[in-house]
């Protein structure tokens, strides 16, 4: 799949200049096409709760030592917006085919799990023990984004919907800036042998499937069945582990594949839980 090149330079004056992201009234919402399977429906509902999330997620990040940079504080400003206004356009996708959500959904989503397990346990901790934080943080953020285009670009081929393909193309120019925002950051910072380490560790111990803290390991594994279980889906995770391994100490990085149905084993939603991946940790 196309990501564009990550090593391409971030113009961060240039996002801010830019930024607003993807809003329902930018589309055509009176002619909805057919309606989408039950699977499809499914990941959209997945990924719609995800983007809601960012604002408790940055509510975790804003705890730790990167709320010091004012350089990630400006972008995580925009980088919030866009993910809120994601989801609301989400949103108005699943309403027009059918689907009625309401805000009592985000609330009880929220009360549930409130962020990804290492921001909220040991992120701020960690931040007041190394100075290598953002290299752990930054590393994270490019693997979700990463992920989570690839799970839209796959929606779109699975859905083959007009309305799918228009609002999720749009959605998809916002999250390959955010992610050459994680990405370019992440390789400036891993330089330092001490914040490859810190983030080898902190990826092999707890990083997971984006969205799977929040929805649970049984959902996010539905999702990952549907978008990529067959081999060009497993070939596309793949794409993501080579991408974020060719950052400085990452070199061995193969956690996304390990989701892929041809490959897992899981039971849960911790690649550290799969029988197949258990000796690598």
């Amino acid at each position: 799949m196309n990501t564009r090149n990550p090593l391409d330079a971030f113009n961060l004056d240039k996002y801010l200049r830019a930024a607003g992201g993807t809003r329902p009234e930018a589309f055509d919402w009176s002619e909805p096409g057919s309606r989408l399977d039950d699977d499809a429906i499914f990941c959209l509902g997945y990924m719609m709760d995800i983007e809601s999330h960012t604002i408790i997620y940055l509510r975790e990040l804003l705890s730790t030592s990167v709320a010091e940079d004012a350089s990630i504080t400006a972008f995580l400003a925009c980088w919030a917006y866009e993910e809120f206004f994601h989801s609301m356009t989400l949103k108005r996708l699943l309403e027009s085919q059918g689907v009625s959500i309401d805000d009592e959904r985000f609330a009880k989503l929220r009360q549930r799990k409130p962020a990804d397990v290492f921001q909220q346990r040991l992120g701020a901790i960690a931040s007041r023990m190394t100075r290598h934080f953002p290299a752990i943080h930054m590393s994270w953020g490019a693997i979700n984004e990463l992920s989570t285009l690839t799970g839209y670009q796959a929606l779109m081929a699975r859905a083959n919907h007009p309305l799918v393909t228009t609002v999720l193309s749009r959605i998809i120019k916002d999250e390959r800036r955010h992610f050459s925002f994680y990405y370019n950051q992440a390789r400036a910072r891993l330089r330092p042998r001490a914040a490859q380490l810190l983030t080898s560790f902190a990826l092999r111990r707890f990083w997971r499937l984006v969205g799977s803290p929040v929805r649970g390991g049984s959902d996010a594994l539905r999702v990952c069945a549907y978008l990529f279980g067959d081999r060009v889906g497993a070939e596309h995770l793949a794409q993501v582990d080579a991408t974020i391994a060719r950052l400085p100490g990452i070199e061995w990085f193969n956690l996304v594949s390990r989701y892929s149905p041809l490959r897992s084993e899981c039971c849960n939603d911790r690649p550290v839980g799969c029988r197949a991946v258990r000796g690598a940790h």
